[in-house]
């Protein structure tokens, strides 16, 4: 790809790896996505976008756990690599790995990375409830307290999967928690 030590644009990146998501070639993503980073070219925000929302879509959270490694230590833009986590949990929340969910969550805030919107927290959310793990949503929403603002929607979501689950206590405070907020 370096031919007389020219470097190729974004641009130019951007096209080649939305060739290789549209082959589905995993073997390929890789070793270019090794490639880029190997050289310190670098992944912006479309390049971002367009291979969580690949990996999102097939549920290839090996790939998604292996890039995210590889740009950890890395000096590449903060929304790159917390485009990376955030992608990494609406996978596991969508598979209902619980456990593999809050280990990526911890993981995730822990270097200062907050959840992208509120339809991820959301996605979280649902996890628990599928779940049937109201003590441990407890302790996520704790966790996350400092570092997102809960949407109304969010609110809506919960009062309706606390009162599902027969919590009726937590939906008064929910409810009254609701009129503070807006």
């Amino acid at each position: 790809m370096l031919v007389a030590e020219f470097k190729p644009n974004t641009s130019i990146l951007h096209n080649m790896l939305v060739g290789l998501c549209e082959r589905k070639d995993l073997v390929k993503i890789r070793g270019f996505m090794q490639s880029i980073l190997d050289h310190k070219w670098g992944i912006n925000m479309c390049m971002a976008d367009k291979l969580v929302g690949f990996y999102c879509e097939l549920e290839l959270v090996k790939e998604l756990e292996w890039v995210l490694e590889k740009i950890r230590n890395t000096n590449l833009d903060f929304d790159v690599v917390s485009q990376f986590h955030n992608g990494l949990i609406r996978v596991y929340a969508k598979l209902d790995r619980l456990d593999d969910l809050e280990y990526c969550i911890g993981r995730m805030l822990k270097e200062g990375v907050s959840f992208r919107s509120h339809k991820d927290v959301e996605m979280v959310v649902c996890c628990y409830f599928r779940g049937d793990a109201y003590d441990r949503l407890e302790v996520f929403l704790d966790f996350i307290k400092d570092s997102h603002k809960l949407a109304r929607s969010t609110y809506e979501l919960l009062v309706a999967g606390y009162r599902r689950g027969g919590l009726y206590e937590k939906v008064e405070f929910l409810i009254k928690d609701l009129d503070n907020v807006c």
